[in-house]
């Protein structure tokens, strides 16, 4: 999903949730959406080393396996231990006052993504993005998205 997709997405989802609170506090909730969005994303479409000292390549290709190169990026943070470092981090950047808010908005960007919350571990199955695939398009995981060729 695109970055405009997911702020969008967001913001609808939080106003649905409570619509008072979401404009009483819209102008911290705004640069903090932006914020963790771009953090969970931030391994997309580069190569480099991780924290762990682990290489990883997301960069664009033009391979046959050009589709799971752009969504594997999702394997450095859309998971368990993903949602505890975003809140870590976040937290205390914009206050306890606002650590349920992050939460809910690191697990929707996860669950936008990926249709549910794997762990970490998960990422290292064999085929685990060829069968990720298969129960997207058999409907056993919602996903905010789709498209085939995205």
């Amino acid at each position: 999903m695109y970055f405009h997709e997911h702020l969008r997405l967001t913001f609808e989802e939080l106003k649905k949730q409570d619509y008072t609170y979401y404009h009483a506090n819209v102008r911290t909730i705004v640069p903090l959406v932006a914020e963790i969005t771009k953090w969970f994303d931030e391994f997309a479409n580069r190569q480099g080393v991780d924290s762990k000292g682990k290489a990883y390549d997301y960069s664009p290709s033009e391979s046959a396996q050009e589709f799971f190169r752009r969504i594997a990026h999702r394997e450095q943070r859309h998971h368990y231990s993903g949602l505890v470092e975003c809140e870590s981090i976040f937290t205390p950047r914009y206050s306890k006052e606002f650590q349920n808010l992050i939460s809910r908005i690191a697990k929707q960007h996860v669950l936008a993504d990926m249709g549910y919350i794997p762990n970490e571990e998960e990422y290292k199955e064999r085929n685990f993005w060829i069968n990720w695939q298969r129960k997207v398009y058999d409907g056993e995981l919602k996903i905010s998205w789709w498209c085939p060729r995205c």
